[in-house]
């Protein structure tokens, strides 16, 4: 009977994470919160094949950084759109807390696989449409790569776009404010280390500059840069997530 009871409950807690996780691509859907970065990437993927023969990994590190400025506004959208009242009655009707936090941050991870995978593909979808394109061959471990940075960079935006939304910041022009200046700051860290006042916050900004200076001027994907890289992109992210939903769990989100 105990065993019985605690899978139902089980059940009961796994279905009500996909109810979160589908009632905010419902948010998601009306919005029409994915044209934007489709757009960006068609924009990005007609830029590419205008410069062939291209190396798949310049293209790749480009991308990443397009794919993290659409995830933060991505992000930022999503959390502007989240109803208080909505959002209220649905965090008092879960069972348990974390579900609601699992269920927010099951969506988020889907919708970064997502346009992960679309960025892979389009190396593929470029090549299918004219040769030339790229130089040299497409290896399917060099997709692989490309498929674990891109979901890496997504992941670091989306996150850094979520926190920084007017339901967490309850300020508008300030979380409008701190998004366009971290995510600049972000790509130009390099840059600002050199500068002491600002450099203990150019160590809290996501690290997505690493990318560039690790691949800037490769022809190749190292592996075990790659998957370092997309560890602690994905760390940065998780950060995010939690600091998020820690202050969304004190609030109460009221």
């Amino acid at each position: 009977m105990g065993k019985q009871a605690f899978g139902k409950r089980k059940g009961r807690e796994m279905k009500s994470i996909l109810a979160m996780a589908k009632y905010r691509y419902h948010i998601w859907k009306q919005g029409h919160l994915y044209v934007m970065p489709l757009v960006m990437l068609a924009l990005y993927g007609g830029f590419c094949y205008s410069i062939r023969p291209a190396r798949l990994v310049t293209c790749v590190v480009m991308l990443c950084f397009v794919l993290f400025f659409t995830m933060v506004w991505m992000g930022h959208a999503i959390g502007d759109r989240e109803d208080p009242v909505q959002e209220q009655l649905l965090y008092l009707r879960v069972l348990r807390k974390s579900t609601y936090y699992i269920g927010r941050n099951l969506f988020l991870l889907a919708v970064q696989l997502i346009f992960a995978a679309l960025g892979t593909a389009m190396p593929l979808l470029l090549t299918v449409m004219g040769t030339g394109t790229f130089s040299g061959e497409t290896a399917p471990g060099e997709l692989a790569q490309s498929f674990f940075l891109l979901w890496g960079c997504a992941g670091a935006g989306i996150a850094l776009g979520s926190l920084l939304s007017p339901r967490v910041m309850r300020d508008r022009r300030l979380s409008l404010l701190l998004t366009i200046l971290l995510t600049a700051m972000s790509v130009l860290s390099p840059a600002l280390k050199k500068y002491a006042v600002v450099k203990w916050l150019v160590r809290l900004l996501p690290p997505i500059s690493a990318v560039g200076e690790v691949y800037g001027n490769s022809n190749s994907y190292v592996p075990k840069s790659t998957f370092f890289l997309w560890g602690i992109l994905l760390l940065y992210s998780a950060a995010c997530l939690a600091f998020r939903d820690i202050i969304s769990h004190k609030r109460g989100f009221l």
